[in-house]
């Protein structure tokens, strides 16, 4: 396995999922989140005008899943499935997306959530 980012304990830690958000927010001076939502606006554009009830959006290697619950906000029809190879970090991203579900007040539907490397996603090809 490569490692793209360093943590000290390494990627695949309760730990690291654990203080992930914190120490990208200070890495990027607080815009972290504004910077994952600028890529809602392609996003829009691509989906407009299509049944979002049958649309399926898949984040790959979504780490704590902050993006997932933004595209499952601006998206509420559509299916999101949030994949990443650490269960630790998977388990946060479950954790913010029930958060998410709970301010929202809705029930947490249309949401999964798939432990896989992403060179060997488990779905079908073509099926996102």
């Amino acid at each position: 396995m490569n490692s793209w980012h360093y943590q000290t304990d390494g990627w695949l830690s309760s730990e690291s999922a654990g203080v992930y958000e914190t120490s990208t927010e200070t890495l990027f001076l607080g815009q972290q989140d504004a910077m994952q939502r600028t890529t809602l606006v392609p996003l829009s554009k691509h989906l407009k005008g299509k049944d979002l009830t049958s649309t399926k959006i898949m984040e790959l290697a979504c780490g704590t899943g902050r993006f997932a619950t933004f595209v499952k906000d601006n998206f509420p029809d559509a299916h999101v499935t949030a994949l990443d190879l650490s269960p630790f970090y998977l388990q946060e991203a479950r954790e913010n997306m029930e958060h998410w579900a709970q301010l929202q007040s809705k029930s947490l539907t249309g949401v999964d959530f798939i432990q896989a490397p992403a060179e060997k996603i488990p779905v079908e090809d073509a099926s996102y």
